[in-house]
């Protein structure tokens, strides 16, 4: 019986998450109401609290959904030769999902109370960065908590920056900028 219910759980969450997003492709967070979401996912409103305390507690559990994703995605890989390869795969990543995500994202940064997306998406970049540091050979001459909150706070102004400029660069342009702004040297020890 307890298996059931888990599964349960997970369906009403699953429906929950789905039906935020498909409204986030519609139109800002500000402007959706719990009642939308719960009328999209077919869901009353009695089931929606008790999963969630309100539509910024839905929105956590699903922006750290997708953390976990591209974190997963980002941590596959954990041979590195430099450091540049790393910030290159983790920019093609985060350039992968911004262009993927488009829409749900213009509309979360819409939000008049976007600071708290912002502080999601740097605790799970830097997160990242600082674990792939880790797990890699490369000696640093700088502390890794400064490195990885260097990088992050990079990665996360020009993804928003290229969220809003995607109609003038594409992915491969926003590449062979990166590249060319990490000097491979900048960080390694001599």
């Amino acid at each position: 019986m307890e298996n059931k219910e888990d599964l349960r759980v997970k369906r009403t969450r699953k429906l929950l998450s789905n039906a935020l997003l498909e409204l986030l492709n519609k139109e800002s967070f500000d402007k959706i109401s719990i009642l939308d979401i719960c009328e999209k996912a077919m869901v009353h409103r009695t089931t929606f609290y008790k999963h969630f305390s309100d539509k910024y507690d839905l929105f956590s559990y699903v922006f750290k959904e997708v953390c976990d994703d591209i974190y997963k995605r980002s941590t596959e890989n954990k041979e590195f030769d430099s450091t540049k390869e790393l910030y290159m795969m983790l920019a093609e990543i985060a350039f992968d999902y911004i262009s993927e995500n488009s829409k749900i994202l213009k509309n979360m940064m819409k939000s008049n109370d976007n600071g708290f997306l912002r502080e999601m998406f740097y605790e799970s970049i830097e997160r990242a960065i600082k674990y792939l540091l880790q797990e890699t050979d490369i000696k640093m001459s700088v502390p890794l908590k400064v490195v990885s909150q260097f990088y992050t706070g990079g990665f996360i102004s020009l993804g928003i920056w290229w969220l809003d400029n995607m109609d003038k660069y594409k992915k491969e342009d926003m590449l062979k900028f990166v590249d060319k702004l990490i000097d491979e040297n900048s960080f390694e020890s001599e």
